[in-house]
């Protein structure tokens, strides 16, 4: 690969216009993009057919050069943690809309390290456990960077890159936001048909690493369980690593249920600003809530609410009832069984 000219590599220092799309480790490389405010903005993910850019020219750097360059703090940095399709985009939006906070809706670079991260050691990944974590500092030094010096970059990874979340939190010097929804809510919502080889997909890696959390837990081989078991243990790995953050972050952490939320809008999203230490008013509040009223957030062109939420949610609860009913069971047995599960899946904050 050519050696990218200086100005290239001091791009990346100056502000979020040149974007990291993405680490190519079997390339040695790095692929960056022109991003401008209104890109970021639009993108409801920062990856994928998801990413909006307004064009220009793309380049590559070494992964390398990346490191020397960037593997260093530079300032405080928020966490928007998730389980997935629980309303995080919706609620990264509305804090995209609160001067002091600038919003990063699951940068693909991310979830890249974290699925690399469940590979070092075996062959044919090179890296080291400490080379890993400069990378992984490389990639939150540029994903921190704002362009106003007195804004917070606000980043909501992808809920399956969760299990790097320790090391991003030791990284970063800002505050947590753990979002959540319960059991039974989540499993009506990933269990709709247009969902389900999404979960089938991600369920293996999620239910592995549980496994390797916990391996005298006795989980049923996930070729012989259903759609909702495989999400109710997805599940029960995520308030896992939600419970492990809590109680090694403290008061970094706060704990936020989707449904709760939904109840009091503009309430929790002040709660949630005074979390982030971000001075708001009754006019920011409201003009942010007001997102929740009639557009879908991953895709704004299409048409939803709440109410419309309700609807499908009861739907799926009726024409599952049976699967939803055996996955809560499983998780029962589970937390009975092992008292460090049963502190983890506390549905609500």
């Amino acid at each position: 690969m050519p050696t990218p000219a200086p100005q290239n590599l001091d791009r990346l220092r100056d502000n979020p216009g040149c974007y990291l799309r993405e680490i190519n480790f079997p390339q040695d490389r790095a692929d960056l993009v022109p991003m401008d405010e209104a890109a970021y903005r639009a993108s409801s993910f920062l990856g994928g057919s998801r990413l909006v850019t307004p064009g220009g020219e793309e380049f590559q750097v070494p992964l390398a050069a990346l490191v020397q360059r960037h593997a260093t703090n530079n300032g405080p940095m928020h966490f928007l943690f998730h389980i997935g399709h629980c309303g995080s985009t919706l609620l990264s939006r509305m804090l995209g809309e609160i001067p002091g906070l600038f919003s990063l809706r699951e940068p693909r670079p991310l979830m890249s390290l974290a699925q690399y991260r469940r590979c070092l050691s075996r062959p044919g990944y090179r890296l080291t456990e400490q080379e890993w974590r400069e990378y992984l500092h490389a990639v939150l030094a540029l994903l921190s960077r704002t362009w106003d010096d007195h804004d917070i970059a606000l980043v909501k990874p992808n809920s399956h890159s969760n299990n790097q979340m320790t090391e991003e939190l030791e990284w970063a010097s800002g505050r947590v936001l753990l979002l959540q929804v319960g059991l039974e809510t989540w499993l009506a919502t990933v269990l709709k048909l247009d969902k389900r080889d999404e979960l089938r997909h991600f369920s293996e890696l999620r239910i592995a690493d549980l496994r390797d959390r916990f391996p005298d837990v006795a989980l049923p081989p996930t070729q012989s369980i259903s759609d909702a078991e495989r999400a109710a243990i997805t599940w029960l790995t995520q308030m896992l690593e939600f419970h492990e953050a809590g109680k090694r972050f403290g008061e970094r952490c706060l704990r936020v249920d989707f449904d709760q939320f939904l109840e009091q809008p503009g309430e929790s999203l002040a709660r949630i600003t005074h979390h982030l230490a971000v001075e708001t008013d009754g006019r920011t509040i409201d003009h942010a809530v007001s997102l929740l009223a009639d557009r879908h957030a991953k895709h704004p062109d299409q048409a939803y609410g709440t109410a419309r939420r309700t609807a499908e949610l009861a739907q799926t609860r009726e024409r599952f009832a049976a699967e939803i009913s055996a996955a809560q069971t499983l998780i029962q047995s589970l937390r009975d069984e092992h008292p460090a599960l049963a502190a983890a899946a506390q549905e609500t904050s």
